[in-house]
């Protein structure tokens, strides 16, 4: 037989093999593929269906917003949990879906779980940290003195997850707000991130508070307090507009950035922006400018 024919007729069968290696059958795949490595899947159990799928690797401060702050009152339990309590240990499970179980059933245990959930914000591990954070979110006001007196702990991590869980709950006091934005400045991003997520739901009822910072002896405090005010809207002028007067130029500019994004909210302040047209820093002659074009905008009409 020539080489030629024999060719022609073995083509067709290298082609199927070639196929079959290349691409394996879905079912062995799935059969060989870690359990912690499984992020989206298609039909979760529905104990856990509740909680936001972006839980996936870890948390962020939107995600645990949207959880529901209020445990069902016939489910709660009286007694206190163990440090060693199999939902403690699955808070840190690399498996998404077993974390938000074990944040489904502490929560449900209620005050007799925040002890140890406290216990559990100063842990090693960055999702057990977050987990244990998303749970005292969900158990809501009972927590509450209890993560007050977390803000005290010597432990800084305890400490910052404290606020983040109070920040979320937008519980105003100025020792929520110090801890905040303290941990802006830590070199971890998790931190930051939640430090951001936290003031951002929290400033717009804490503006006494904020009002407070801006006291404060050091002036990146102050600054990060007139950055923030602007949450409060048109309530937080009369202290923008003193902080105009700051000695520290970081609080002057974060003040006219705040009465920038207020926009015709503030146009009480265009007087004081006008005063200080002469200042000598070109950055702050620069950034009054841009205020100025703001808050002179005409607010848009609503139908």
């Amino acid at each position: 037989m020539p080489n030629s024919l024999i060719f022609v007729r073995l083509f067709p069968l290298c082609v199927i093999l070639c196929a079959m290696i290349a691409y394996p059958s879905t079912g062995s795949t799935q059969s060989t593929q870690p359990a912690h490595r499984i992020t989206s899947p298609s039909n979760p159990p529905s104990t856990v269906r509740s909680l936001p799928s972006s839980t996936a690797h870890s948390l962020s401060p939107a995600s645990v917003r949207s959880l529901p702050t209020r445990a069902p009152a016939t489910t709660q339990s009286t007694s206190r949990i163990s440090p060693n309590d199999r939902w403690l240990r699955d808070l840190g499970d690399d498996d998404w879906r077993i974390r938000k179980r074990g944040i489904l059933e502490l929560s449900q245990r209620g005050l007799a779980a925040v002890p140890a959930l406290i216990e559990c914000l100063g842990d090693r591990d960055e999702l057990r940290r977050q987990s244990a954070t998303a749970t005292l979110y969900r158990i809501g006001k009972p927590a509450i003195p209890l993560l007050r007196k977390a803000l005290e702990s010597p432990n800084q991590s305890r400490q910052h997850h404290a606020a983040f869980a109070m920040g979320l709950l937008q519980v105003p006091e100025y020792r929520v707000i110090s801890v905040l934005f303290h941990a802006l400045r830590s070199p971890d991003e998790h931190i930051r991130k939640f430090a951001k997520g936290a003031l951002f739901y929290l400033s717009p009822k804490a503006r006494l508070a904020l009002e407070q910072a801006l006291m404060e002896k050091a002036p990146a405090t102050r600054a990060l307090a007139a950055g923030v005010l602007q949450r409060c809207g048109s309530a937080a002028v009369p202290a923008l507009r003193r902080a105009l007067l700051d000695p520290a130029e970081e609080v002057r500019l974060a003040a006219i950035r705040s009465l920038t994004r207020l926009g015709p909210q503030a146009h009480a302040a265009k007087p004081d922006l006008l005063q200080r047209l002469n200042d000598p820093s070109f950055r702050i002659r620069r950034a009054i400018r841009a205020a100025l074009r703001a808050l002179s905008r005409r607010p848009p009409k609503h139908p």
